[in-house]
């Protein structure tokens, strides 16, 4: 039986080869090519503080706001704001489908 990788008719003891870090032949990529990128002290804590910043805002933004909820809620019970109920049934069939079954 040959080996189908270098055609030999040695057969495999079942031992681990050694396999080496050399690049293989044809291989075109770089040595910078494969360092991993570096970020300056100075470009980690800009981005660090932009990071903050925006935290910060989120933190500060309320979770609901009371304002728009009142005003939808007299808007519906004025009848100004238009309620399609297959049109909600549609999109909590939508919603069920996204969570799955």
């Amino acid at each position: 039986m040959t080996n189908p990788v270098n055609n030999s008719s040695r057969i495999s003891s079942g031992q681990p080869t050694a396999v080496s870090n050399q690049p293989v032949r044809g291989d075109k990529a770089s040595p910078e090519a494969k360092q991993p990128s570096q970020v300056s002290t100075a470009d980690a804590s800009t981005e660090s503080s932009r990071l903050q910043q925006l935290r910060e805002k989120i933190n500060s933004t309320p979770d609901m706001d009371m304002n728009r909820v009142e005003q939808i809620k007299q808007a519906l019970a004025e009848g100004r704001l238009p309620l399609d109920p297959q049109r909600v049934a549609q999109k909590f069939a939508d919603l069920e489908g996204l969570l799955g079954d």
